[in-house]
């Protein structure tokens, strides 16, 4: 796998380890880390409903939601906040916390004009996302949605269709 194109957007936090296999130290702020370590595709699994695990050179790595962490009684870096449009998720390796990453969606050009579009139809608009309340609430604030439903899992998704039906609603998503 080729390396990718530096960035230059800041990163809150990296985790990575040199060739050697050393960890590179949590909360280290900087615009581009990389290591020089051959890629290779790691065997990896879901986490049920938290995340994901890997295996990467043979230690244990696990990507998950703030709820992951809470489940595990593990404490969170103070300054692990993002901003109102990122979500932050964990990296643990060997089940200790190495850092996190703030994720952030952009809003496409479009989005605006297409829910405008909708509700002059006399369509509501709503939001099922599994970004956290902050994020789900700047996005809904930006687009003009007429709600929205926070912290979702994928199963819950469905109930929320479900619910809405139950209540007379059409519902269609994308």
């Amino acid at each position: 796998m080729e390396k990718p194109p530096p960035s230059n957007r800041p990163c809150n936090t990296l985790v990575t380890t040199d060739i050697a296999g050393r960890m590179m130290p949590p909360n280290t702020r900087a615009a581009r880390v990389w290591t020089t370590a051959t890629w290779t595709t790691p065997t990896w699994t879901p986490v049920a409903r938290k995340g994901v695990l890997a295996t990467v050179a043979g230690k244990s790595v696990v990507v998950v939601s703030p709820g992951y962490l809470t489940e595990k009684g593990i404490e969170p870096p103070k300054d692990a906040v993002g901003s109102t449009a990122e979500t932050v998720i964990f990296v643990l390796i060997d089940n200790q916390l190495a850092g996190y990453v703030a994720l952030a969606d952009r809003i496409r050009d479009d989005s605006k004009e297409a829910v405008q579009r909708l509700q002059q139809a006399g369509i509501k608009v709503y939001m099922a996302t599994g970004d956290n309340q902050q994020v789900a609430n700047a996005v809904a604030k930006e687009l003009g949605l007429d709600g929205v439903f926070a912290q979702v899992l994928p199963d819950q998704k469905v109930t929320i269709v479900k619910d809405l039906q139950a209540k007379g609603q059409f519902v269609a998503m994308t």
